[in-house]
């Protein structure tokens, strides 16, 4: 099931960042080519912040979208994802916890959002079949 949700300022996104971005799990940044895995005590905010604050600007809305994957993925899966998904939409952050297999958005919503989170349910029902 695909959660999502209009951030609506910077403590929500704080909070994402404090809860997802734990030790061991991957986060791409925004237009990045490669994961790289969070080491222990290695805090992303500062980077997140820099990056969305010279791409954002006072319209854009950003969105969070939070889903759990029912099969194992690679990394190299899940880029594959996010490069689709960058077709419709800038992809600040996405973050890639394969212990449990969630992965987290968050991009500058646009009018494609319900086409995305169409694309993901459709992605995460194909693994049912």
């Amino acid at each position: 099931m695909v959660h999502a949700k209009i951030i609506n300022d910077n403590n929500e996104i704080h909070d994402i960042l404090v809860s997802k971005a734990k030790e061991n799990t991957y986060y791409l940044m925004y237009d990045d080519i490669f994961f790289e895995k969070i080491k222990k005590k290695e805090n992303i905010s500062r980077e997140f912040y820099t990056i969305s604050r010279r791409i954002t600007n006072s319209k854009n809305r950003i969105k969070h979208i939070s889903f759990k994957l029912k099969d194992y993925y690679t990394i190299k899966e899940i880029y594959e994802l996010v490069e689709l998904l960058r077709r419709k939409t800038i992809i600040l952050l996405t973050l890639f916890d394969e212990k449990i297999n969630e992965c987290d958005l968050l991009f500058i919503s646009n009018e494609n959002d319900l086409e995305i989170e169409h694309y993901i349910n459709d992605f995460i029902e194909i693994e049912e079949i």
